[in-house]
């Protein structure tokens, strides 16, 4: 991305933010989700998704903000020790500006969580994908809730594909991740010293084991998968073991039972002892309320795979793929591994949202971001 580009941004959200600018040119994006006490109807979640679908929604409220010349702001639920500015920043702006700088303004709402049958969802989409940067969306603030990545809307937009192919050079959603997830989000030092000190000197793989369970049915890899995700992971190590004549495995799960067994796993490789190591009791649940120390564990793995050298994830988590798709190490590649019913798991959840398109292919509308697009094809999506 251009550094002129950004510099001149960087003056347009700190003129924003400090005041200097004019009235009419304080405008801002909000990323925000506070909780819905009443949902508007039983399809709606009051919910505010995990840490990776959070920062894929900023990351499209960034976009957002950066078409629209508004300064972005990242308006985190829960208590200030548990805010995400205390484990990353951004070197170029402050997204972390409080309330007092924007809350008093005028401002309009597009929540992707209210609305029967996924409705909201629908109409932001619509919106995003239609809206003028100069004529629509008049007020002083807009609150984003979005709760997933909307890149494709906003890059579909005919009214914004001036700024983001030419102004910016942002032709697919892989570019809007790797290039702006760089600039909006580093760690800081604290965090950085920490992963600098647990890893050294070794090919580390990245290996993310997502159990997990949903209202409506489980869409982790679930307990029983196991057995098979290690036969799995022991080919990609013998795979890796060809090239790198030490290798270190990094565990991120949200199981603290999956964890002692997989540390139990006896994954030497030609006589080649693998070390393992993980966080202490796994992937905490972020939402409303999460604590300190559940963001400092959730940051600690979702930093940790995007810093290893190669990456096994679990599809359709977006926990290891989002982490991946930041682009730290300069790759994006990673392998997949798909529990054996995921088809059908995931038109249990998600079925009643496309109710309307009988023709909807899962396999390729949700495939493609975990083994195509970003990943690895054939034999290394590890089907």
């Amino acid at each position: 991305m251009d550094s002129d580009w950004l510099s001149g941004y960087a003056k347009i959200h700190e003129g924003i933010v400090s005041g200097s600018f004019p009235a009419y040119r304080r405008r801002f994006a909000v990323w925000t989700c506070t909780e819905l006490v009443v949902p508007v109807s039983p399809e709606s979640t009051p919910r505010c998704a995990g840490l990776a679908n959070r920062l894929l929604g900023i990351l499209t409220a960034f976009l957002y903000a950066i078409v629209t010349e508004r300064a972005l702001i990242i308006d985190w639920p829960g208590d200030d020790a548990s805010h995400i500015r205390k484990f990353l920043h951004s070197p170029h702006f402050r997204w972390n500006a409080t309330k007092s700088t924007w809350s008093h303004l005028d401002s309009i709402s597009l929540d992707t969580r209210l609305g029967p049958a996924r409705s909201g969802w629908h109409s932001v989409r619509r919106e995003l994908k239609t809206f003028h940067w100069l004529n629509d969306h008049r007020a002083s603030v807009v609150k984003l809730t979005l709760l997933e990545g909307y890149f494709e809307d906003l890059l579909q937009n005919p009214n914004l594909a001036a700024a983001c192919f030419h102004g910016l050079n942002l032709k697919t959603s892989d570019d809007v991740v790797g290039q702006l997830g760089k600039i909006l989000f580093h760690p800081h030092k604290s965090l950085e010293n920490f992963l600098a000190k647990s890893f050294r000197g070794t090919f580390r793989l990245g290996v993310q084991i997502r159990i997990g369970t949903f209202e409506g049915g489980e869409m982790g890899i679930g307990l029983p998968e196991l057995e098979r995700f290690r036969i799995k992971l022991l080919a990609v190590l013998v795979k890796l073991a060809r090239h790198h004549s030490s290798l270190s495995i990094v565990i991120a799960c949200d199981s603290p039972e999956a964890i002692a067994i997989a540390r139990s796993w006896d994954l030497n490789v030609s006589d080649r002892k693998i070390e393992v190591s993980s966080s202490t009791y796994g992937i905490g649940s972020i939402d409303f309320a999460q604590s300190q120390e559940v963001m400092e564990k959730s940051l600690f793995d979702f930093w940790s795979l995007a810093t290893c050298d190669e990456v096994m994830i679990s599809v359709p988590s977006t926990f290891g793929l989002v982490a991946r798709s930041l682009n730290l190490t300069g790759s994006v590649e990673h392998f997949a591994f798909v529990r054996s019913d995921w088809e059908a798991a995931l038109k249990n959840h998600y079925g009643a949202s496309f109710a309307a398109d009988e023709h909807i292919d899962f396999k390729r509308t949700f495939g493609r971001a975990f083994c195509s697009t970003v990943g690895w094809a054939g034999d290394l999506c590890l089907q």
